[in-house]
């Protein structure tokens, strides 16, 4: 099936265009058949240096690399391999210019083959879904207000906090780095269907024209480049001050709308055309009955994702209680059958022996000496000994530590006469 695609781009009020697009040969049907029509936006990044130059290696590197996709390569895997091929493509431009660290640039891509539509990304460059006058953004902004927003779902901070915080524009991943922080791949097609439309913009757009507006403009567009130009032009009407540069491509699948139906005939020809009707009737065509597409079914997916997501934190606060509770209770039976029991046990009675009274302290003094009993403080009681028995020995003294000193000698005794 043809494919219609168109562009614009304009500096904006900036003083250096930054932008870059482009797109595969739609007259290459051999690899068309496998690889489809590619369309590739690059926004080089204003705070860093040679955002031009950034922007431009990164279409050209992504161009060549998914050129070189096989027919048996599903096209999501080449894909990512020509995302990763282009931001080498960046980081070694950087380095050669001595500027390693200092280039970066976001990226958008989109393929379409028959009625699928693949896509990656990287940075805040937006994939948008035109369908019956409603407007649907495809990727995943890898800016920090995505996790201000999580943070805000989960209850850690408010919505406020999440609004006004002055980094909630800063990128979170972009082309330049080392390694991708952040890709989002569609690994399985989105089917499309007659009259979809897509548009890969740069921030410059969205920005300025809230997403209501673009829906409004292409809503019954059935010339993609005039939708192109017309986009840009009503950003630029708008005036804002300081506007980045701004791209649009477009993307239509199937054939044109059908043009507009002539003016109605004058009130006397429609009585005639009636009352031709009411002679002969014809049976009408049996309304279709709607089904949803895939598309709409993907979508779905998608925001019960985030819906889940956004409740991650109230059932592990359910959980957490449901383990405390019973752990509290099972604590109090425990305390509680532990008093009863030491309640129920008797109290020793004086002279039990070697027992003491619950609460008191038992100090073993066996190993202690006797105490003195001049010692200050220390009464000893009275020595009691029980008479000898008749025919007893009495117990000899012991021998005295020291041998006594010897006793003088005794004065010979005079004989009497």
């Amino acid at each position: 099936m043809a494919y219609r695609f168109g562009n614009a781009q304009h500096l904006g009020a900036r003083q250096q265009q930054q932008d870059a697009f482009g797109f595969s040969d739609p007259a290459d049907e051999a690899f068309a058949a496998h690889g489809g029509f590619l369309a590739v936006v690059a926004d080089g990044m204003g705070g860093l240096v040679h955002g031009d130059a950034a922007s431009r290696a990164a279409v050209r590197g992504f161009l060549q690399c998914y050129r070189s996709k096989t027919d048996t390569e599903p096209v999501s895997r080449a894909l990512d391999r020509a995302i990763r091929a282009a931001n080498l493509d960046v980081t070694t431009l950087a380095s050669s210019l001595g500027q390693s660290g200092e280039m970066g640039t976001t990226l958008i891509a989109a393929v379409l083959r028959g009625g699928e539509l693949y896509w990656t990304s990287s940075g805040d460059s937006a994939i948008y879904l035109l369908r019956d006058g409603e407007i649907t953004l495809l990727n995943a902004q890898h800016v920090y207000a995505r996790i201000l927003d999580e943070r805000a779902a989960r209850g850690e901070i408010s919505t406020e906090q999440a609004l006004g915080d002055p980094q909630r524009d800063a990128l979170t991943s972009h082309l330049g780095q080392a390694e991708l922080a952040e890709i989002d791949l569609s690994l399985h097609p989105f089917f499309l269907q007659p009259g979809d439309m897509l548009l890969l913009a740069s921030d410059g757009l969205y920005k300025t024209l809230p997403e209501r507006d673009i829906a409004a403009l292409a809503a019954g567009a059935s010339d993609v480049q005039a939708l192109c130009e017309s986009l840009v032009a009503t950003v630029l009407s708008r005036q804002r001050k300081g506007q980045d540069n701004v791209t649009v491509v477009a993307l239509a699948f199937g054939p044109p709308a059908p043009a507009a139906p002539p003016p109605a005939p004058p009130a006397r020809d429609r009585a005639r055309e009636a009352l031709t009707a009411m002679a002969s009737p014809e049976p009408a065509a049996p309304a279709p009955i709607p089904r949803p597409s895939l598309a709409a079914q993907e979508l779905a997916t998608r925001a019960t994702a985030e819906a889940r997501l956004a409740t991650l934190a109230p059932p592990r606060k359910a959980k957490l209680w449901m383990i405390l509770v019973p752990a509290l209770l099972f604590a109090a039976i425990v305390a509680t059958a532990a008093f009863f029991a030491w309640r129920r046990t008797p109290a020793p009675r004086p002279g039990d022996g070697d027992e003491k009274a619950p609460g008191s302290t038992r100090f073993n003094t066996d190993h202690l000496p006797p105490s003195r009993p001049d010692s200050p403080g220390t009464e000893q009681p009275p020595l009691e000994f029980e008479p000898l028995q008749p025919g007893a020995l009495e117990p000899k003294p012991a021998a005295p530590a020291t041998p006594p000193a010897p006793a003088p000698a005794a004065a010979p005794e005079k004989k009497r006469p």
